[in-house]
Parts: C-alpha cells; structure tokens; sequence
C-alpha cells in the first residue's frame, strides 16, 4: 500500500491517472459551487462582528474584542484587490485547496482507492452547506477551518517522516491559527506529539525539534500581551473575563456565601448590584445561550454602563475593564464551587454541541458606509432570490446525528480492534490523532464556550469523516475477510 512505504512521491502520485480523475470531478464541482455563489450571493453574508473585523481591517489598530489576525487577512486581500467579491473569491480558493490537499494526503499516506467511498467523502467535504457558507461569510470561520486543515496535514507528513520542511510550515500555521482565534494555542499540543511520535523512533532530536513550536507560540502570546497591554493597560483579554463569567453565571447567587475579605472592593460592589437582581436569572439556561453577555438589558452589560457613567474611561477599554474584573471574580466562584460548576456548565456545554444549529442566512444586503467606503463594487441593495441554506438546515441536522452516530460507532471499534502492535503503524496512529484532535476540540470548546452556532464545530467535521471512512474501511475489509474465511 501507499500508506507507509509509498513506491512514488507524492507529486507523482497526483499525476497518475486515478488521482487526476477524481480532481477534476472536485474541481468541476467547486467551480460549480463557486458559479453558484457569485450568481446567487454577490454580497457577503454579514454578522455584528463583521464590521468590527472590517473596522480593524480599515485603521490597522488592535482589536481589543478579538484577535487581529482575520483582520490582517481582509486588509491583504484589500490591497491585492478592493473589490468585495475578492474576499469570498480567495476566501473559497483557499479552503477548496485545503480540503483537497487533506483528502489527498490521506489518500497517499492511507493506501486508499478512488471508490465510490472516497467520491463521497470529497463532495461530503466540498459541498457541505456550512463550509461553502463560511466562505462568503464576513467572520473569521472559514480562514481558521482553512488554516486547521492544513495544519492537520501537516501534522499526517510530520508523523510518517519528520521532514524539516514541514515542522517549519506546520509552526507557522501554527501562529496563524494563533492570530486568528487564540483558541489555535492548544493546537501546539498536536504539533508536540506528531514531532516526538513521527514514523521514526522519539529521541532526542525529536524532542528538540518539538521544543520549537512551544518556543514560538510562547513568544507570540508574550508578544501579543504587550501589544494588548500599550493599548488597553492589561494583559489579560477582556473578552476571556466576560465569557468566563457567562459560564460560571449559575454559580453568581452563591457569591453572597463568599467572604468580603476575599473580594476587592469592586467586587463587593458587583456583588451587590447583582443581588439586586432574582437568582433565578443566573441559570445554566441563561449560560448556555450567552445571553447575560450580550443582552443589553441584563445585568452584566447594565454593570458595564453603569460603569460608562462612573469613570472616564472609553468604551472599549471599559469593556476590558470590567472582562478583567468579571474574570477574576468567576475564577473565585468556580475554585469555591468546582462540582457546581462541572455539572451546572461543563456537561450542558458538553451536550450542546449535538443540539441543532441552523444556518440563519440572511437573503437581504443593505450596505453601510463602513463596507462601501472600504471595498468597491459593494451594492446598495440586494435580495438573494433563494434561501439555499435556510432550506438545508433540517437536512443538515438529520446527517449531523448520524454523523454523530457514526463517529461514536467508529471510536468503539477503533479502540476495540486496536492491539499493541499497532502502534507502529503510521496510519494507525493518524487515525488515533484525528479522534484525538476531534475529542480535543470538543472538550475544550466546552470549557471555552457553550456552542451556540454551527461555525464553533466547523474545524472538526472533515476530521471526523476521515475517520469514519478510515475505520469504515477497516470494518468491511475484516467483514470480507470472515465471509472469505467462511466459504474455506
């Protein structure tokens, strides 16, 4: 097989007729995708935070609600061209050659043949609603499912041979992830291990070249926490204390059980301004769908105003503010009731990412001064003349289950099937690293953030379709082993 001593390169492979069939079926399928989209949604689909992106994109100062790296990406595509549809155009390019470069390595590094299973997975992983939707979609999804995927498999040509030019462009997607969503530092994990745990036996050289992605990761927070720090005065992220404090919102009416020795002064004052206010309105329920974040009427913004009026600080840095004192405050509460906190957030959060997640498509553009000012070609007006997505989302929800289920299904005879000696298998342990990264993923975007859209599980569902056709596979080839065994 192909999987762990390839006869041929990887160039010569794609060149052989087989592979060159199914990429043009996957390219002609693209394109029909992308034709589609530029006919049907010439505008870009827009989400409050769009414009903040696009604002940072436009004066090039840091974002002190979320990364810059999303922002970067828009002003480069600005200056290659200015014209909106250029962000979508690259935008699907790249996730299009992302997805192909993943599915091919797998296919190389994995022995697999061009049968109807692999035609299924590509058009599963091309023409997946939410994936082609994050393309034309102002928000930082489609850039870091990108940026995952080649990270992915760099990591699969890491683990059968540690090829130095590949732990370098693996550290450097590595930092890009990091830019665009700061929940990318965890990847540094997987880099670790596929460094350490290559085809070769871990030494010390691989524990040296391992050392390098931890390095630069360190030096890129350090560095990014001086930049937040010269323009808000702190470095902690504000964001992280308001979300932190969303999750632990059931455990706030417990706070009157705290001490006052233990709370700094503005705490006692948050304390007392959320006494005001009925227990029953700090809930799992109100955790779950973030609401006390983000609505305006609700105690944790009406603080933030509150705040407005009392000091003379800006917006945004108020904002930064209040995140710091909301997360130190939410640190309290959860060491104080960690068990309470495990039930009464961690699993919900953990559960609801197999609640249904709709595409909420917005058919109707109205342009903003801050969008037809940056970009041209920017409409007016435009209505879509179809609900494609909206209309998908019942679909979508019944194969997401059965994912799910197939996923799990898989994990048990994975682990049932795996014996010691496999563990010397490269394919073997990059079928372990794709439910690793996908467990991984789930469990900390659980800690992080209840899921309350579709876009928070993007980077995972190829993962999660390789190996489902990896174990799949193994499952009807020992099938077809026992039926021959049987006519013996």
């Amino acid at each position: 097989m192909a999987g762990n001593n390839a006869p041929v390169s990887f160039p010569a492979y794609m060149r052989a007729g087989e592979q060159r069939l199914s990429l043009i079926v996957f390219l002609c399928l693209s394109l029909v995708i992308w034709a589609l989209m530029k006919v049907w949604y010439p505008m870009p689909f827009l989400f409050p935070d769009s414009g903040s992106y696009v604002h940072s994109a436009v004066d090039g100062m840091l974002n002190v609600y979320r990364p810059m790296g999303y922002s970067n990406y828009i002003a480069f595509i600005h200056d290659l061209s200015p014209r909106i549809g250029t962000l979508f155009n690259v935008t699907f390019l790249l996730s299009t050659l992302a997805i192909l470069w993943l599915l091919y390595s797998v296919k190389y590094l994995w022995g697999l043949r061009s049968d109807w299973m692999f035609y299924l997975l590509g058009v599963a992983s091309i023409a997946a609603p939410r994936i082609i939707f994050a393309s034309n979609f102002i928000m930082s999804d489609s850039l870091f499912h990108s940026l995952t995927l080649m990270f992915i498999t760099s990591l699969l040509w890491i683990m059968r041979r540690r090829s130095v030019v590949m732990i370098v462009l693996n550290v450097l997607l590595l930092a890009a992830l990091y830019k665009v969503r700061y929940v990318g530092m965890f990847y540094v994990v997987f880099s670790v291990l596929a460094i350490v745990f290559s085809a070769r036996r871990p030494g010390w050289f691989g524990w040296v070249w391992a050392i390098i992605p931890i390095l630069v990761l360190m030096r890129l927070d350090h560095t990014t926490a001086d930049n937040y720090e010269k323009v808000t005065g702190s470095r902690k992220q504000g964001f992280a204390g308001w979300q932190l404090l969303n999750n632990a919102s059931m455990l706030v009416p417990k706070g009157k059980n705290i001490s006052a020795k233990e709370l700094s002064q503005d705490e006692r004052v948050m304390r007392s301004f959320f006494a005001q206010y009925p227990d029953s309105l700090f809930s799992t329920k109100m955790a779950l769908t973030t609401d006390l974040m983000w609505n305006k009427s609700l105690p944790y913004r009406q603080l933030y105003f509150y705040s407005l009026n009392t000091s003379p600080r800006q917006p945004a840095l108020a904002w930064v503010y209040m995140g710091n004192l909301y997360g130190d405050y939410a640190t309290k509460l959860i060491k104080k009731y960690p068990w309470d906190y495990f039930t009464g957030f961690v699993l919900p959060s953990f559960m609801s990412n197999f609640d249904r997640r709709d595409i909420f498509e917005s058919v109707d553009f109205k342009s903003e001064p801050l969008y037809s000012n940056y970009f041209t070609g920017v409409l007016e007006e435009y209505h879509a003349p179809f609900n494609v997505f909206g209309s998908l989302n019942g679909v979508r929800y019944v194969l997401g289950w059965v994912m799910w289920a197939a996923l799990l299904a898989s994990a048990v005879w994975f682990f049932a099937r795996t014996r010691r000696w496999m563990l010397s298998d490269s394919r073997w342990r990059m079928a372990f690293g794709m439910i690793l990264f996908v467990v991984a993923y789930l469990g900390l975007l659980c800690l992080a953030s209840p899921n309350t859209t579709w876009r928070y599980t993007l980077p995972i569902y190829i993962p999660s379709l390789l190996f489902i056709v990896y174990n799949l596979r193994d499952a009807l080839s020992a099938l077809s082993e026992r039926c021959a065994a049987s006519k013996k």
